[in-house]
């Protein structure tokens, strides 16, 4: 009873308030709905951004491609080119129509005669006309320059002495009697199968065109040994590597300079270059293309 008389005493809801609490509902109701509507417009807009964004990157690439390829082949043909020049020497005479340089047999006064001793003929510094040759003979039959015929004999008795027997197998060669063991030995790389480019690359290793060789000048020799087996690994070579220096010799292609002197290492090659210059090479432990280019730095000529 208590219950009904506590009802009775509220005031039921009025219409009104029934509205309003429907027409706030309704009102939240679409609030909500339009909320979800921009949320997933924004989400569609963001979509067709993202696509727009990966389409103008997936087409900048595209676009990039090829522009990356012209460039890498541009790369590689310098490259290639730069390879081409290095192992490449100046071309030699062919020997038909090639005739050597006349020589005067007397050095030019007007030449420095340290210059000379340094003079660098190499596969890509061929022998220039201004070059004077001052030839002799040693021991009979081999031509040279007239400056080593003393220091050669008493290299070769210094030797003898410490119990080592060297011997000179030739000297100074001309170009065209050059050109023509050059063209042999192509000649004979070519018939083991390889390109004439392949071979001439190789052949100019270890024998150079006419007009590239360093025995054109007349300052170098041939030196041998005795004794079978190679001449680089024999104790007579080891004498003569030591001391050569001290008779104003040095070992025109010596190991590990190859990228120097474009050509093999070649024990048996020995280029005069005078005492002073020969013991400044052994102490700084040079070839002749670096201390050439050296004293030419240093104005020493």
């Amino acid at each position: 009873m208590a219950l009904l008389k506590k009802m009775r005493g509220k005031r039921p809801p009025t219409v009104g308030m029934k509205e309003k609490q429907r027409s706030e509902a309704a009102a939240f109701f679409i609030s909500l709905k339009g909320i979800d509507r921009r949320d997933r417009a924004m989400r569609d807009q963001y979509k067709k951004e993202e696509k727009r964004t990966r389409t103008k990157g997936i087409r900048w690439g595209m676009a990039m491609i090829p522009i990356a390829m012209v460039l890498i082949l541009a790369g590689g043909l310098w490259l290639a080119y730069q390879e081409f020049k290095r192992i490449t020497p100046v071309s030699a005479p062919v020997i038909s129509g090639y005739e050597p340089p006349p020589s005067s047999g007397t050095v030019s006064e007007a030449e420095d005669p340290r210059r000379r001793l340094l003079t660098v003929v190499n596969n890509k510094s061929p022998l220039t006309d201004e070059f004077t040759l001052a030839l002799t003979t040693f021991e009979g039959n081999i031509q040279c320059d007239e400056q080593l015929v003393t220091p050669l004999r008493e290299l070769l008795e210094a030797a003898e002495q410490a119990g080592h027997t060297l011997r000179v197998e030739y000297g100074y060669i001309d170009a065209a009697a050059q050109q023509q063991k050059y063209e042999a030995a192509v000649q004979a790389k070519m018939d083991e199968g390889f390109s004439r480019v392949k071979s001439e690359t190789e052949v100019k290793k270890v024998v150079q065109p006419g007009g590239c060789s360093d025995y054109q000048t007349g300052l170098s020799v041939r030196v041998i040994g005795t004794g079978e087996g190679d001449f680089g690994s024999s104790e007579e070579y080891k004498w003569l590597s030591t001391h050569c220096a001290d008779y104003g010799f040095i070992i025109r292609y010596p190991t590990s300079k190859e990228s120097e002197t474009w050509a093999s290492f070649d024990p048996s090659h020995l280029r005069f270059v005078g005492v002073e210059n020969a013991q400044k090479m052994r102490t700084l432990d040079m070839c002749l293309e670096e201390y050439a280019e050296y004293a030419a730095e240093q104005g020493e000529f």
